[in-house]
């Protein structure tokens, strides 16, 4: 990626790999993601001979908050660059992938080396294949399945059903603010052009106007702060409760394959050595992507309870600074207005 700017370095295999500012903002001016595309397919590509997909954080959606901004607005984009970059920054802490040949061809190449690996990734055959096997696998189930991966597998449909509610949940809140922010918007130029025609209140009516205006100021920082931070966290871990899902399918997929060998083997249906050697290998696959799966899964597990829980508090300290500056705001004008009539001798406040 030449001419980027770089504000990070990571620890890719043996070497110290770049990661540009700006490789999103590249992205961004592609039709479809091209890069990123590509080299998530790669990785894939380079993971689909392990049967297993260990990609525990999914590329991040080009719309995360569809119906809430504009696609090329300052916003979104500046959203969706930190969302990439925070991806990138996931590849480069993962044990594997940070040593990945793709990752740093990735990370150093010019955009024009890049497009010699769109070939690389699944072809419509393969991917067709993959889902037939799926499916078979599917319809036949697992017998055995060790409980820690049931345990997973519940975890995972639990996770999935509450991120979503909290999502959607969230996102209808911030809908809902930004209408009472226009609606608030209006109400300061009311109290403004009503001061002109009330001689007597002219004074409180302009403070009244003052504090709507105020108060909108607040309400527009806190709906930014809830869709720049609060939002694309949650939305994240609503892929990421997906991508879950499918890795565990993946896992579950290698276990049915190793038992219908077994089951093979065991009414001689095939030659006994081939079918003994293969279901060797299929058990090799299958100890790998245990292995593999609960490795990443207490690694996801402890990044999603940081990342949750930093995005809670957060939205917790902003809420209550948002409030406290709105009630200062009215406050302030109350302690105004007691303050005039005690100085006139007309209504006591107390």
């Amino acid at each position: 990626m030449s001419g980027s700017v770089v504000d990070n370095t990571v620890s890719s295999g043996n070497s110290s790999v770049a990661i540009p500012t700006d490789i999103s903002g590249q992205i961004l001016d592609l039709d479809e993601d091209d890069d990123l595309e590509v080299f998530s397919k790669v990785i894939y590509n380079q993971l689909v001979s392990t049967e297993i997909d260990r990609r525990l954080f999914p590329l991040p959606e080009k719309f995360v908050m569809k119906g809430m901004v504009e696609r090329f607005n300052e916003d979104f984009i500046e959203t969706r660059r930190s969302a990439l970059h925070k991806f990138l920054n996931k590849i480069a802490e993962h044990p594997i992938f940070s040593s990945s040949e793709d990752f740093k061809i990735f990370l150093t190449a010019g955009s024009g080396e890049l497009t010699s690996h769109k070939k690389q990734g699944p072809g419509f055959l393969s991917r067709m294949g993959e889902t037939v096997k799926a499916v078979a696998a599917a319809v036949r189930g697992v017998r055995s399945r060790p409980q820690e991966f049931t345990d997973m597998q519940e975890y995972a449909e639990a996770f999935s059903q509450k991120i979503s509610s909290i999502d959607k949940v969230t996102q209808r809140i911030v809908r809902e603010q930004k209408e009472y922010l226009e609606e608030l918007k209006e109400c300061g130029p009311t109290y403004a052009l009503w001061s002109q025609s009330e001689e007597e209140l002219a004074e409180p009516l302009k403070n009244v106007a003052g504090c709507v205006d105020k108060c909108c100021k607040e309400t527009e920082e806190q709906v930014k702060h809830l869709n720049d931070h609060l939002i694309p966290v949650l939305h994240e871990y609503v892929l990421c409760a997906d991508t879950l899902k499918a890795v565990l399918r993946r896992r579950d997929n290698i276990q049915a394959d190793f038992e219908a060998k077994t089951e093979a083997l065991a009414s001689k249906k095939a030659d006994r050595d081939a079918m003994r050697d293969e279901l060797d290998k299929v058990e090799d696959r299958l100890e790998w992507a245990n292995n593999a799966l609960k490795s990443d899964w207490t690694r996801w597990q402890k990044g999603m309870r940081t990342d949750l829980r930093s995005a809670f508090i957060d939205t917790a300290e902003r809420n209550v600074s948002y409030y406290e500056k709105c009630l200062a705001v009215w406050e302030s004008f109350l302690q105004s207005q007691r303050t005039d009539a005690e100085g006139n001798g007309n209504v006591d406040f107390s």
